[in-house]
């Protein structure tokens, strides 16, 4: 376990302490809450070396967006700012 020394709102601290029991209540919830954001921004080693894998959509697909059918095989994303500024 480490240990790391934060500082906190002290106006916005004595609010939340209402919701807990104890001290040790909030500190198991605080410990408990940057854990699982540490949880959502950490990357597992061996997802991190895995290879993206390509994703292809149909022009089916593509033509369900609110963006004008377009004739070439380019992405309808790198033709949305021409299709803007000839609307606007």
């Amino acid at each position: 376990m480490s240990t790391y020394n934060l500082t906190l709102n002290d106006n916005l601290l004595k609010r939340a302490k209402g919701s807990f029991p104890t001290q040790e209540a909030i500190k198991v919830w605080m410990e408990q809450q940057i854990e699982r954001m540490l949880r959502q921004i950490s990357v597992d080693e061996q997802q991190q070396n895995k290879p993206l894998r390509a994703v292809h959509v149909s022009e089916r697909i593509k033509s369900l967006s609110a963006v004008p059918p377009s004739s070439s095989h380019e992405d309808y994303k790198d033709e949305l700012t021409d299709v803007i500024s000839d609307k606007y």
